[in-house]
């Protein structure tokens, strides 16, 4: 028994070692061009984007390590502050934990972060981001795991509708345009 134990102990301190060396940047050999990169065009990945009980939630856990880009209207970059848990269309929302690269600084390691169990960076590990000028990309790493999902974006976009809204804008738009759905459905129920 003692022999197992001594095992599992000699596994978790490899893991421990293997996980702490710092990753090496991404090859980025014309990882701007739209040849290069897949792009992710995904609206539910937006900071506004509340998952909901009942809801499919978006998992990355399929999605292939490689150079990605965020072309959704809701916007294409990662947030770089803490997302809330059950944002972004999934459980554990994955936020770039600093900032975005300068078109001078080129192709940059960046941390990222999974809030989750109330833990605003229970996991993390690298990840690459090159600023495009225009735009950024990112080499994406595997998850591991369900239900966690990249965030991009932070406009709010409503129901299936593909009008978007800048949600900080659109607290008195929104609440304007139900005001008059409703008064409309009257008239017709009058």
């Amino acid at each position: 028994m003692t022999s197992i134990s001594h095992l599992v102990c000699l596994n978790c301190f490899l893991i421990a070692v293997i996980l702490s060396f710092p990753s090496q940047a991404a090859n980025c050999n014309n990882c701007c061009s739209n040849t290069t990169y897949k792009e992710i065009n995904e609206p539910h990945r937006s900071i506004m984007s509340v998952w909901q009980q009942g809801q499919p939630a978006l998992c990355d856990r399929g999605l292939q390590s490689g150079w990605y880009r965020f072309t959704s209207d809701v916007g294409g970059m990662m947030p770089e502050s803490t997302v809330p848990e059950y944002h972004c269309g999934t459980h554990d929302p994955i936020w770039l934990n600093g900032r975005h690269p300068t078109v001078a600084e080129g192709n940059v390691v960046r941390q990222v972060c999974i809030n989750s169990f109330g833990v605003d960076c229970e996991d993390s590990f690298d990840i690459n981001v090159k600023n495009c000028g225009d735009y950024y990309v990112y080499y994406l790493r595997r998850i591991r795991y369900c239900a966690v999902a990249y965030c991009a974006g932070k406009k709010y976009m409503f129901n299936n509708i593909r009008r978007v809204f800048n949600f900080h804008n659109t607290r008195i738009t929104l609440f304007i345009y139900f005001c008059c759905y409703y008064c409309f459905f009257l008239l017709i129920a009058c």
